[in-house]
């Protein structure tokens, strides 16, 4: 009974952090590669500008 009740709390815990822990992965993800994306065109004005 007690160990019942403490999977159930124990779930919605792991629920609640790993949601918002998926979400935040999910944007950093996007930015890193948006980040990435811009870097390389600047490098390419860059390289360009030098060359």
């Amino acid at each position: 009974e007690t160990l019942g009740c403490w999977w159930s709390f124990w779930r919605i815990q792991a629920s609640l952090v790993l949601l918002p822990a998926a979400l935040v992965w999910h944007c950093f993800l996007r930015i890193i590669r948006f980040s990435m994306h811009k870097h390389k065109h600047h490098w390419h004005l860059f390289c360009s500008q030098r060359a």
